[in-house]
């Protein structure tokens, strides 16, 4: 299979400003059994302008679909000369729980000074990931495949047929301990803004439903901190459609998850005339966490 499908997406405070195409960028398709230089000039980005701090870099499936595994190698920062004044470079980096599946690159600076990091670490072999971006797999999903929007499961058990899998952290979604309700839930590495996506290409219909709701445990550990927002696919854009609800909103007032305890959450709607077509829930803190669990995901009826 030699036409892989994938995107590459910069990023400013986990929001996207913009997305290319890694065939464009290219001029042709992902090559088999050939490595192949990729160039990310920003200021081809429309979204990207002078002076702005950068500090995120996707790679993901554009697909939708099963596809095979690509490999990359060499990430680097450079400027061009076109650029104005010199601009020094430091990079570190930094070994922790984030999958070693997947590599974050993340460009901060103002003006002269940039800092390039880049964060891998081991996932624990049991642990089963898909549809992450360095896999380029979907998630296979099953379910009875209820109409979204009135009272619809997205996750019980297994994901609903109906949604599909775009999260961007190791995560199982077949863990078999601790469950809220039924025989499986969700194991979820929150670290280093590592996030769960669900996306229903269907969409959410906020004049039949309300929100969404689901259950959060903090494992034997407890103490992790999440937020999580609606959001809408545009031009490939994840377009936030609510602000980034915190815990304490979320979870009934915590201000961090206690161990062992399955919490009701609850993300709501803020108009009637709002649409979204997925759910994130996000790392907040950008530093290792323990694993937390998810469980019971429902679109709420008015």
């Amino acid at each position: 299979k030699q036409w892989y499908q994938r995107r590459v997406r910069v990023l400013q405070n986990q929001a996207s400003v913009g997305l290319k195409k890694i065939s464009d960028l290219l001029g042709r398709a992902i090559p088999a059994n050939s490595w192949v230089k990729v160039t990310v000039n920003l200021s081809t980005f429309p979204g990207v302008t002078s002076g702005m701090v950068l500090n995120g870099l996707w790679i993901q499936d554009q697909a939708g679909s099963a596809q095979s595994k690509i490999y990359l190698d060499g990430f680097d920062y450079y400027s061009s000369s076109s650029s104005s004044g010199s601009l020094s470079t430091t990079t570190t980096t930094t070994t922790g729980t984030k999958p070693a599946s997947t590599s974050t690159t993340t460009t901060t600076g103002q003006g002269s000074s940039t800092t390039t990091t880049t964060t891998t670490g081991t996932k624990p072999a049991s642990t089963s990931t898909t549809g992450t971006p360095s896999t380029g797999t979907a998630t296979s999903t099953t379910g009875s495949g209820t109409t979204p929007g009135v009272s619809s499961t997205i996750y019980d058990d297994s994901l609903n047929s109906a949604w599909q899998d775009w999260g961007w952290a190791g995560r199982n979604l077949a863990n078999t301990s601790p469950v809220h309700g039924g025989s499986r839930s969700i194991s979820f590495d929150a670290s280093f803004y590592g996030g769960l996506y669900f996306y229903c290409p269907g969409g959410l219909d906020p004049s039949k439903s309300s929100g969404v709701s689901f259950w959060l445990n903090g494992g034997s550990s407890g103490g992790q901190t999440v937020k999580a927002r609606l959001v809408k696919l545009v031009g490939g854009n994840s377009v936030p459609q609510t602000d980034d609800i915190p815990l304490n909103t979320l979870c009934s007032g915590y201000n961090t998850l206690p161990a062992n305890t399955w919490v009701s959450c609850t993300l709501s709607f803020t108009s009637s005339s709002q649409t979204s077509d997925g759910i994130q829930i996000m790392d907040t803190k950008g530093a290792s966490q323990p694993t937390l669990y998810v469980d019971d995901i429902k679109v709420l009826a008015k």
